[in-house]
C-alpha cells in the first residue's frame, strides 16, 4: 500500500528513517523525564580508527559509570556475534552491521542512556547512515588516530595522548554540549 510519494531523489534508506519515526512507539516517559532522572541527556559516541579505540572506550564508559551516568558500551563485534550471527563475515553485510549498529544506538539514546560503540574502518557514508539512524538524536564521532579533516569526525586525537588524555577530552565534549553537567553532587 502507497500512502505518499516519496520526494524526488529520496533514497530507500531516507524513506525507511522517514517511516520509522511515523510509527515510532513513543514511550510515556519523555526525554526529559529521563534527563532529570538520570542526571544526563541520552546519546551516542563512536570511536573510530586505531587499535585504542576498545581501550578508551572502556575507560570512558567506566569514567562515566563511576561518576554514576547511565551508560553501555556496545562495539560493533557486540553486533557481529548477537544481531548478525545470522549473517555471514562477507563485505556485503558491512552495511547490515553499520544499520543494526545505529538501530540499536537510537533504541538506547532513546531510553536515555549513553552509548559508546567503536567501529575499527569507517568511512563518510557509514558515518552518515550512523548518524540518520540515530535520528532525531545527535551522534558524537572521536577519531582515535585519525585526521580530524574526516568529514564528520567531532573530535579527534593522536596516538601520543594519553588513555586519561582522550577519555577527558571527550568527557569536555559531553559538557560542551551538555550532555552531562559541568558538575556533580
Amino acid at each position: 500500500i502507497i500512502i505518499a510519494s516519496a520526494p524526488l531523489g529520496e533514497k530507500w534508506f531516507d524513506r525507511h528513517v522517514r517511516s520509522r519515526e511515523a510509527v515510532w512507539e513513543k514511550s510515556r516517559i519523555d526525554a526529559s523525564a529521563r534527563e532529570a532522572r538520570n542526571g544526563h541527556k541520552g546519546k551516542s559516541i563512536v570511536i573510530c580508527g586505531d587499535d585504542r579505540r576498545k581501550q578508551i572506550a572502556h575507560e570512558l564508559e567506566s569514567a562515566l559509570f563511576s561518576a554514576h551516568y547511565q551508560c553501555y558500551y556496545c562495539g560493533i563485534e557486540n553486533v557481529r556475534a548477537g544481531l548478525d550471527a545470522d549473517l555471514s563475515d562477507s563485505e556485503d553485510f558491512s552495511f547490515e552491521r553499520i544499520h543494526h549498529l545505529g538501530e540499536l544506538s537510537r533504541i538506547l539514546t532513546d531510553a536515555g542512556l549513553i552509548v559508546i560503540s567503536t567501529i575499527d574502518s569507517i568511512d563518510e557514508n557509514d558515518l552518515s547512515t550512523l548518524r540518520k539512524l540515530n535520528a532525531p538524536y545527535e551522534m558524537i564521532v572521536v577519531g582515535a588516530g585519525i585526521n580530524a579533516m574526516f568529514s564528520g569526525i567531532d573530535w579527534s586525537f593522536d596516538t601520543s595522548e594519553s588513555l586519561k588524555e582522550c577519555v577527558d577530552g571527550i568527557m569536555e565534549i559531553l559538557r560542551s554540549r551538555n550532555v552531562i553537567p559541568d558538575y556533580s553532587i
